[in-house]
């Protein structure tokens, strides 16, 4: 359902305002929280490129987040905070899925095994150190600097603003909570 507003919000809003970049954001994220699915899947090939890629959704929410209204990230702590986000999620999750065999199992995915193609060799201790490094680091950690980013804003912004960023920044306050709560359940 997510996946389906970001994409519907964001062909509205690059319809409406094709210069700002804030549609062509949303509609990416959209695209990229839809197909993170594939990640499930029992093709190889499939669980291995969304495995790896999956993420990269939640990294764009924040940025998202982050860049309204405008389209773009102006504020040094905020871009430091997207390029983390980013960075966190383009390099663990390709390092576990080197480490990944299918011998053992995924942290959220239950009891399903799958099989990663770049598989170098299978240890299942290595994969549940990167997996738990990268819900600290970046549910933990980086969800933390978010909320505290988005406070701040909030805090700083002209009583005009404030009333333009309040919806979105309450919901992406609130999104960042859950992360950092999902991380809390995780250990």
């Amino acid at each position: 359902a997510i996946g389906w507003a970001f994409l519907l919000a964001g062909l509205v809003a690059w319809n409406r305002r094709p210069e700002n970049r804030m549609g062509k954001l949303m509609v990416l994220t959209g695209i990229a929280l839809l197909a993170r699915q594939l990640r499930y899947s029992d093709n190889a090939f499939l669980f291995t490129l969304f495995f790896i890629f999956g993420d990269v959704g939640y990294a764009l929410v924040g940025h998202a987040a982050l860049a309204y209204p405008s389209g773009r990230v102006t504020d040094r702590a905020e871009r430091a905070l997207v390029i983390a986000g980013y960075a966190t999620v383009l390099v663990l999750p390709p390092l576990t899925a080197l480490f990944y065999g299918g011998t053992g199992p995924l942290m959220y995915y239950g009891r399903l095994t799958r099989n990663s193609l770049i598989n170098v060799t299978d240890d299942n201790h290595v994969v549940e150190l990167l997996q738990k490094t990268e819900t600290v680091v970046f549910f933990g950690v980086l969800a933390t600097l978010f909320v505290l980013l988005i406070a701040r804003r909030l805090w700083l912004a002209t009583p005009r603003m404030r009333r333009i960023l309040a919806p979105l920044l309450v919901a992406a306050a609130a999104a960042g909570l859950r992360a950092i709560f999902e991380c809390v359940l995780t250990f």
